[in-house]
């Protein structure tokens, strides 16, 4: 769903915006979409441990194997078959939660969730510009000086009106002739009403205090910039951790788990080494992916908070790249 940022600050709720209901509902689908990783990396995990007990077995008849291989194996099993179903469960409850922050009905169907389409911010200095110009804190701080601004005008405006407009704002003209000359009007100009001439004092006592309370705004605004600046840094930086570590596991880590299992469960197979091998290796190859689901989540969960900060601004500084 596509939004500009002014819909993003719409109104859905008392205090509730739409950008702040599309960051809960992303948060949502990302737990979501972590469970389901999780469920089938295990299942993956533990399609390679089957194969593994039909080896440990076919060897064990063969009289190459040991029946505590089998043991141990038919354990892991176990052990794997209960995180699957740990993890659809977990599964279950974030579908639940995402229907709930979405609105639905909580017996919508759920199809099968669409790939996450990862989008790295493209520099550190759009995201920080984004956090001080789009953010919903301190547009609403900015929306409140320029009201300050406002009313200070107006207050001054008030208390120094423009009396060359014209005498009808005043009452009692007297005429009085001039000396040396005829008798001709001469305007003594006496303040409307009884009573003497109005004093200002009061009203430049409003004015500068109002002034003083929009220069503390002001100064508000600048350090709520400096601080959405600075969350905006971190959450940066928290994103690229995530980025680099998903990186480096995929492209690295998880290979090396992958031939270091194969080459245990072939030295198990020539006899050359125990099957205690194996479980390791196939222990590690699970345990590198799921590591690697951590960081993604991380770096997705990065992305949402540094979106939340801009105020939905972070879409001016998207590419797309999809994991």
């Amino acid at each position: 769903m596509h939004v500009t940022l002014d819909q993003e600050q719409w109104e859905v709720g008392p205090g509730t915006t739409l950008g702040e209901v599309l960051a809960e509902v992303s948060e949502a689908y990302t737990e979501l979409l972590f469970n389901e990783a999780m469920a089938a990396i295990v299942r993956e995990n533990l399609g390679v441990a089957r194969k593994a007990e039909k080896t440990a077995i076919a060897l064990y008849s063969t009289g190459k194997g040991m029946y505590g291989d089998m043991v141990m194996i038919a354990s892991r099993i176990d052990k794997l078959e209960a995180m699957e179903q740990s993890f659809t469960q977990k599964r279950r409850g974030a579908a639940a939660r995402l229907l709930q922050t979405a609105g639905l009905p909580h017996d919508t169907p759920l199809g099968k969730p669409a790939p996450y389409a990862d989008s790295p911010p493209l520099s550190r200095d759009a995201a920080r510009k984004a956090a001080v110009t789009h953010g919903q804190e301190v547009r609403a701080m900015e929306l409140m000086v320029r009201r300050m601004d406002v009313m200070a005008d107006m207050a001054a405006r008030m208390a120094f009106p423009d009396y060359s407009l014209g005498l009808s704002y005043f009452q009692n003209l007297e005429m009085e002739p001039m000396a040396g000359q005829s008798a001709m009007p001469n305007f003594a100009v006496r303040p409307m009403g009884p009573g003497a001439a109005p004093s200002f004092a009061s009203e430049n006592s409003y004015i500068r205090e109002l002034r003083n309370a929009r220069d503390a705004a002001a100064q508000k605004l600048d350090d709520m910039r400096n601080r959405m600046a600075a969350m905006a840094d971190q959450n940066y930086a928290d994103y690229l951790a995530a980025s680099n570590t998903a990186s480096a596991i995929r492209n690295s880590t998880i290979p090396k788990a992958r031939n270091a299992y194969e080459a245990a469960l072939g030295s198990y197979m020539s006899g050359m080494g125990g099957f205690t091998g194996v479980l390791d290796a196939l222990q590690m190859l699970l345990d590198e992916k799921m590591e690697l689901q951590d960081a993604v989540m991380m770096m997705r969960m990065a992305r949402i908070m540094l979106d939340k900060t801009a105020g939905g601004g972070a879409h001016a500084a998207i590419g797309s790249r999809s994991q």
